[in-house]
């Protein structure tokens, strides 16, 4: 099964709901839009709650990876990977998140179709 991972994005409604509505920004929609073009599922990579399900109520917060410390974005890893293959056994993963999220992915078979590129390549390609 291939699966789409997106991260999680800073700009948020203001109130709980489903996570797939909860991300207002654009590069959010933009990777949201990728992986239920090309991917057979998809789920969301959350800095706070590990990995979600599109239609997981959440209410809105402000952690990221990148203000954690680097164990803590360890433990945080461990715990998605063990999510990831609890909940999709043999899966293959497409990740348009960036590089911290996708350390998650760490021995688990992945692609990463925007590795290396710039906040507006990344935009420009999920366009395509």
């Amino acid at each position: 099964m291939i699966v789409g991972l997106v991260a999680c994005g800073k700009a948020k409604r203001p109130t709980p709901c489903a996570a797939q509505d909860l991300y207002t920004g654009s590069l959010f929609v933009m990777q949201k839009r990728y992986v239920q073009k090309h991917c057979a599922t998809w789920a969301i990579l959350s800095a706070k709650h590990g990995l979600l399900d599109p239609k997981q109520v959440v209410a809105p917060y402000d952690t990221t990876l990148a203000g954690m410390s680097k164990a803590a974005r360890d433990t945080w890893a461990s715990r998605v990977r063990n999510q990831l293959t609890a909940r999709y056994p043999g899966g293959v993963f497409v990740v348009t998140a960036g590089a911290l999220y996708c350390t998650c992915l760490a021995g688990l078979p992945h692609h990463e179709p925007l590795k290396g590129l710039s906040m507006g390549r990344r935009m420009q390609a999920l366009q395509l």
